[in-house]
């Protein structure tokens, strides 16, 4: 199938795969083709926590060409055309690259694309990344010093500072 659309005239001419030929005609207005819009690099992932993974992509390049962002998650490869995937968020702000996901499986790898949507409802995937995400490690021992200022009824203890990421508390067991 062959559409012509001639310039100057104004007039389209169609012929079909047998060679048909329908009369040249004249639109009353003109005929805008849309475009999707352009696609954003998806960055690789990070997982400072266990259960989360943290990912960023370059922002849209046009605003007037911007509706959202759709951030979908899959467990296999291959989130473009996955019908299982997940959205994780849609973000309708241009200026929003980054994103973390959360509640995950601690050590498992997950698939990611982000899709750009314009206002007309036209989309484009970004890229796919896999990220793993931290598994729940039991933290560094902390040193314990030696016992000071040590009476019948007290003692007074001290230790090194836990610089672990999801530190939470010391627990002190006698």
């Amino acid at each position: 199938i062959v559409l012509v659309i001639n310039t100057p005239t104004g007039k389209g001419h169609f012929t079909d795969e047998a060679g048909n030929e329908a009369p040249g005609r004249g639109a009353p207005r003109t005929l805008t083709i849309h475009a999707a819009p352009p696609a954003v690099i998806l960055y690789p992932a990070t997982s400072a926590l266990p259960e989360e993974i943290t990912l960023t992509w370059s922002q849209a390049e046009e605003a007037a060409a911007f509706e959202s962002y759709r951030l979908y998650r899959s467990e296999a490869s291959g989130v473009t055309v996955d019908p299982g995937r997940t959205l994780v968020r849609e973000i309708k702000t241009r200026g929003t690259t980054t994103e973390t996901d959360s509640e995950l499986e601690e050590g498992k790898t997950y698939y990611y694309i982000v899709e750009v949507a314009d206002p007309v409802g036209y989309t484009s995937p970004s890229n796919e990344v896999s990220a793993s995400s931290r598994p729940n490690l039991p933290p560094a021992a902390v040193v314990l010093d030696a016992p000071f200022n040590v009476t019948e009824r007290s003692v007074s203890l001290s230790w090194s500072r836990s610089t672990e990421v999801d530190f939470a508390a010391y627990r002190l067991l006698r």
